[in-house]
């Protein structure tokens, strides 16, 4: 082989490494931008995921107020219902006080004393007389 035909090959060589190179170059042009749009998106995730982080750490709080007012409401309604069932013997005394019977009768079926059974007869007695 003649020094002209070494010169064509690394000719030849040099315009392939070189096309080489500026594929190379397009081809490092298009990751750094697929590299940039991916830390774009990875900031509007990170985003997105401290705004859900922070709203899950509002609502956990909001949530445990909620328990704590039910079992504040639990509470009344229970003490509601335990109100509710002292007061059922009154009522009854009420009722059948307004019906004419005997303070010793609202003594014997509902268990009052003679002068919680003496004062709801005078009362609701006299209601029924006075109307």
């Amino acid at each position: 082989m003649s020094l002209l035909d070494y010169l064509v090959v690394l000719a030849v060589l040099a315009i392939a490494l070189t096309a080489l190179a500026i594929l190379g170059l397009r081809r490092l042009a298009v990751l750094r931008r697929d590299i940039q749009l991916l830390d774009q998106r990875l900031d509007h995730l990170q985003s997105a995921v401290d705004a859900v982080i922070s709203g899950a750490s509002g609502m956990d709080r909001r949530t445990g107020r909620l328990e704590q007012r039910v079992q504040e409401i639990l509470v009344r309604v229970d003490n509601m219902a335990e109100a509710s069932q002292a007061a059922r013997p009154y009522d009854d005394a009420i009722r059948l006080g307004r019906q004419g019977a005997s303070a010793q009768r609202l003594v014997d079926e509902l268990g009052l004393s003679r002068s919680e059974a003496d004062l709801l007869i005078m009362l609701h007695a006299r209601q029924e007389r006075d109307a």
